[in-house]
């Protein structure tokens, strides 16, 4: 089978690496990688790269990213969602209404860090943080700075609310939740998680394992570029390129495009500079 890449919705109760085992035995395909680790507890969009496609996860790993979040106040636990041990309950006399939680919009997109969970698979020392927080370790991590780009609140059911958000990479929705909370003077955990996007690809374009099978299409991996500029070689050129040769070409400097060949198939990824073309990445399938 060729290099590409399929849009998976992942259901609750699998790790990001089950999907990515399960799958490696229906295809019989060895490689196979995914970008944007999911929690078990969560659900939603995650994209399984095949082969060569593996190589360009680097260029789409930053890519913002889209959340519907169920949350629920007045209860926190050890890994900030529903299946970690709570640590401390509250008692709300007055529960917040839909006019109070929309005052606190604006200072909800305007929260820009956050120190991100220690059950988490950020690596300290060269081992995961979560790792080393089951096993009672202290770990401190260091605060990172992310974007809200956008925040829409969906509405509350008192303790439960739901939003969406779009943000930038590296950002933590268990986090963003107990933050949330913070704005009221209050605690919060993530109850339900489910990812809408990744860039441009929308879980709504996705497939479930249970569809996928030996005779699965795959699709083409240089959809996964398609933010990047697209260049067409003629056949000596091409020979060139694919031998990882620099030549000669009048083109404007560019630090990414896309490779196609004259009958217009993907071949890889190629940087210019003053007229020199060097190629990135070369697919050989």
């Amino acid at each position: 089978m060729k290099s590409g890449f399929l849009l998976i919705d992942k259901d609750k109760d699998w790790t990001s690496f089950d999907v990515v085992k399960k799958i490696r035995n229906i295809t019989q395909i060895k490689k196979v990688g995914h970008i944007g680790t999911l929690d078990p507890f969560a659900t939603g969009l995650l994209i399984l790269l095949f082969n060569q496609a593996t190589s360009f996860s680097q260029y789409i790993i930053d890519n913002d990213k889209e959340y519907l979040v169920k949350s629920q106040f007045d209860i926190m636990t050890e890994t900030g969602d529903i299946t970690g041990k709570i640590i401390n309950t509250e008692n709300s006399p007055t529960p917040i209404t839909k006019k109070q939680f929309e005052k606190k919009i604006n200072l909800i997109k305007n929260i820009s860090s956050q120190t991100p969970p220690k059950y988490s698979a950020i690596k300290v020392n060269g081992e995961k943080a979560y790792k080393m927080a089951y096993k009672g370790k202290d770990i401190v991590l260091p605060e990172r700075n992310f974007e809200i780009i956008s925040f829409e609140f969906l509405g509350i059911d008192y303790p439960y609310f739901i939003w969406k958000a779009k943000v930038s990479k590296g950002t933590y929705i268990r986090t963003l939740t107990e933050q949330i909370a913070e704005l009221f003077g209050k605690i919060a955990t993530t109850v339900e998680l489910r990812r809408l996007k990744i860039g441009s690809f929308d879980v709504s374009n996705s497939i479930k394992i249970n569809q996928i099978d030996t005779d699965i299409k795959l699709l083409q991996p240089d959809l996964l570029l398609d933010d990047f500029e697209k260049i067409s070689l003629n056949i000596d050129e091409e020979r060139k390129f694919i031998h990882g040769q620099n030549f000669t070409i009048f083109h404007h400097d560019t630090a990414k495009l896309r490779v196609y060949n004259h009958k217009n198939d993907f071949k890889g990824l190629a940087t210019i500079n003053n007229n020199i073309l060097h190629a990135i990445r070369v697919l050989n399938d």
